[in-house]
């Protein structure tokens, strides 16, 4: 791995993705590829070929256990129950009830509107708000027979974002301060020697950049986006 490659791996823990891996993942169903890259980042962030066979093991079980099929949506349910607790890999809405004056977490997969959620999540990431977020989400099954209003017995004791649910741009820059000039340049003048070689788009093949929203298409055609400009 060169040396810009194996400093960015270790500044930008968990949030450098090798792009080439994402296909290698065996899956049976229509998983978010910001899924794949949140678990790549997680458990395949290294030049290890031992390494990187031992966190696509990881990940693929990650996938099995945890990813939620909609079809299978009530044998998930069930599975809660009878065991008590599970971690869960899904996408999570959160609506306002004025009738019962509390927040209701919706896991689309898993089939069910009514989970209970710690109210802080909210607090800290309000785009759970507005259409949801993609998490792992430790889940657990208990029935309280004296509540009151709305009754429910599934309740959401932890959940980690895989989505940038918030961006922490004081935390960037910290990191973004450890590459100097001279290792960026020494990055470009890499691209240039090989060939020069560029995708469609008319930017240089194996720039490594993450891939970003298409709403930032606008800012990429200005060359806000390019290689040279995240470097």
């Amino acid at each position: 791995m060169p040396e810009l490659d194996q400093k960015a791996t270790s500044v930008f823990a968990g949030k450098v993705v090798r792009k080439d891996l994402v296909r290698k993942v065996k899956v049976g169903a229509n998983v978010p590829v910001f899924v794949l890259e949140y678990l790549l980042g997680k458990y395949c962030a290294t030049d290890d070929p031992v390494a990187i066979n031992a966190g696509l093991r990881i990940v693929n079980w990650t996938l099995a256990e945890n990813f939620v099929r909609p079809d299978e949506a009530n044998k998930a349910q069930s599975f809660v129950r009878e065991k008590g607790k599970h971690t869960l890999i899904d996408k999570v809405k959160v609506r306002y009830l004025s009738e019962d004056d509390k927040y209701w977490a919706e896991l689309t997969n898993f089939g069910h509107k009514f989970v209970h959620i710690p109210e802080h999540y909210i607090r800290e990431y309000d785009r759970l708000l507005m259409g949801g977020i993609w998490a792992q989400v430790n889940i657990s099954h208990l029935y309280d027979e004296e509540a009151k209003g709305k009754r429910s017995p599934f309740w959401i004791e932890d959940m980690r974002p895989i989505q940038l649910a918030t961006f922490d741009l004081t935390d960037y820059r910290q990191c973004r301060s450890q590459f100097s000039t001279d290792r960026s340049n020494h990055r470009r003048q890499s691209l240039l020697q090989h060939g020069n070689r560029k995708d469609r788009a008319g930017w240089p093949v194996g720039c490594g950049c993450v891939r970003r929203g298409s709403g930032h298409a606008e800012n990429a055609e200005r060359g806000g986006d390019h290689p040279e400009n995240l470097l």
